[in-house]
């Protein structure tokens, strides 16, 4: 009875990505992947990365490895292939990675108003932790205060601030994001008179 044998020298090839944070701490990772070798004497090939979203991530060779960057929130896929040394046959893994990302929105008030400042998650349908802490800053509080639970308020003069918002878990900033507030005198729309007469 006649058999074909192949000859290959990859064992096995995995490799991981793991989510990333475009506006936080971790924007970009090193990527990684292990190839295990079934003849030792074979020298082990070049893992090349690719992705099929490169308006979401980039891939960028370093001297020290290949990353991932974040660059705007969604769902990215990342490709990692071989080519077995004895057979040149191909592999090919595919990892898909949430980029996760805030945005929140500029907020008009009038004198001596407040308004909560609110922000959203991205992509939809992304959680915060129980044990996320937010943290609230402004950048002239002559014009606008906020307290821990993010709320902007006006100290009574015209102005505008910068509200920032950070979100970490414990140590690792997660999220950051700003928006504006302006505070100005409210803008009363009066209906205009319209002056008219008969004509032939």
């Amino acid at each position: 009875e006649n058999m074909t044998v192949t000859d290959q020298s990859i064992a096995n090839f995995t490799f991981t990505a793991s989510e990333l944070y475009v506006s936080g701490k971790n924007k970009e990772r090193k990527l990684s992947a292990a190839v295990t070798m079934l003849d030792k004497t074979a020298e082990k090939p070049t893992v090349i990365y690719n992705t099929t979203t490169p308006e979401l991530v980039t891939i960028e060779t370093r001297d020290d490895g290949v990353y991932y960057i974040a660059k705007k929130a969604g769902e990215a896929k990342i490709t990692a292939s071989v080519i077995d040394p004895s057979s040149n046959q191909e592999y090919q893994l595919e990892q898909n990675v949430l980029l996760k990302d805030i945005v929140m929105s500029d907020q008009r008030i009038g004198l001596n108003e407040s308004v909560e400042m609110t922000y959203e998650l991205l992509p939809q349908g992304t959680a915060l932790s129980t044990l996320a802490k937010a943290t609230w800053i402004s950048s002239n509080e002559d014009i606008v205060t906020i307290d821990e639970n993010g709320v902007a308020m006006s100290t009574g003069k015209e102005g505008t601030a910068t509200i920032e918002l950070t979100i970490s878990l414990f140590s690792t900033q997660l999220y950051h994001a700003s928006a504006e507030v302006t505070v100005a005198d409210p803008i009363v729309n009066t209906p205009p008179i319209i002056h008219a007469n008969d004509r032939e």
